[in-house]
């Protein structure tokens, strides 16, 4: 299922963080399941570690420390003692947990230590990303989350879970105490998307992704065994077989597609052109102002980054060239969309402007040097 994954594809090519987030996830619920069925405090500890490490790429650790500290209380061969006994023989387990998931994240992040104001102005940067839109408003819909983690995986591979579940439930069996683990976690973490996130992305999910697969995989073997009960389990199991095929089916046409349009040569993408192109035409030493996810080769020292610019950035780091994507430009075309914007009209409209007369050759500080098609240098 992940090697069929688009979302999984899409970004396991891109310099981006959700990949090595997931890699640690997967450690962290690997951990989780032997915590769950043998019930050794290591492990918890283990996975402590690695969800400290998740949060430094990208906060998920945050959701995973309640579903390990649930799993302490619940699961790991403490079924038959009562609640006020397991508190007392976990606490202290839990709280271990704590300080190794504090110790490890200071020590592989002391950046989060040295400017904690920047490190927690990151995090609230990043809520409000996921609450209000990247860029514009977004409307908050509940079912978008469910269809997108459906869409991840499959509906398919979700069906066959929630048949297989639905016959467990009726045989009045329960799961056992590592999918239940898996599930606090699927439940929570989907709980908080619902309520406070607005920013709705494949990657989003990504996390979910293990612990869905591996329950999607349980069931498929669950109705396998079923069918092997069966007097002609041959035929059963032979279009069970074409069952499972035909869900990785919508999965393999859209992982084409995304490797498709991943295949095309890299080199002559026009942001590489343009970087390679002030490369060749200017000093190292020039000072360069450009939009987000525009190419900067690395000779140039003294560059700034920006998601719009504005006539106060200019001002005040007064550089020697810019480097200008559509992309970007696009994102303040509409001035009447001041209101429904993250970074506000005022700011909004400064970048609106700014881009309008630099595109209309209004503002004689700069002039174009080479037009890209989709990127431009201004001099």
């Amino acid at each position: 299922m992940l090697a069929t994954s688009s979302v999984f594809l899409r970004w396991s090519v891109e310099a981006h963080p959700d990949l090595p987030q997931l890699f640690l996830v997967c450690g962290f619920f690997w951990f989780l399941t032997r915590l769950c069925e043998e019930g050794k405090a290591s492990h918890a500890y283990a996975a402590a570690g690695l969800a400290a490490l998740a949060f430094n790429i990208k906060y998920i650790g945050v959701f995973l420390m309640p579903t390990l500290w649930v799993s302490l209380l619940l699961f790991g061969n403490l079924e038959k003692k009562t609640l006020q006994d397991r508190v007392r023989l976990q606490l202290p387990k839990a709280a271990v947990t704590l300080l190794i998931f504090l110790a490890v994240a200071a020590v592989t992040n002391p950046y989060a230590l040295i400017k904690f104001g920047a490190f927690t102005g990151s995090l609230q940067a990043e809520r409000e990303i996921m609450s209000f839109g990247h860029t514009f408003r977004k409307d908050r819909n509940y079912l978008l989350w469910v269809r997108q983690s459906i869409d991840v995986i499959g509906w398919v591979h979700i069906a066959v879970l929630l048949v297989y579940a639905t016959y467990k439930g009726w045989k009045g069996d329960r799961p056992r105490p590592t999918m239940q683990s898996f599930f606090i976690f699927v439940g929570s973490y989907l709980l908080y998307l619902t309520l406070f996130s607005s920013l709705v992305r494949g990657r989003h999910i990504l996390p979910l992704f293990p612990v869905l697969a591996v329950a999607c995989g349980g069931a498929y073997v669950g109705i396998w065994a079923l069918l092997g009960q069966s007097g002609r389990r041959v035929l059963f199991r032979g279009v069970w077989v074409g069952v499972g095929a035909f869900g990785f089916l919508p999965a393999i046409t859209a992982s084409k597609e995304t490797i498709s349009s991943r295949s095309v040569d890299r080199e002559d993408r026009v942001e590489i052109l343009a970087g390679r192109w002030v490369a060749d035409h200017y000093d190292q030493d020039k000072s360069i102002l450009y939009d987000s996810y525009a190419y900067v080769p690395g000779k140039f020292a003294d560059v700034a980054r920006t998601f719009g610019m504005t006539y106060l950035a200019i001002e005040h780091f007064r550089p020697d060239l810019l480097v200008v994507r559509d992309a970007i430009v696009s994102d303040y075309a509409d001035p009447g969309r001041g209101e429904d914007s993250r970074v506000g009209e005022i700011a909004y409209l400064d970048s609106h402007y700014f881009y309008k007369y630099l595109l209309d050759e209004k503002l004689s500080a700069f002039r174009l040097a080479k037009d890209f098609g989709t990127v431009r240098i201004y001099e």
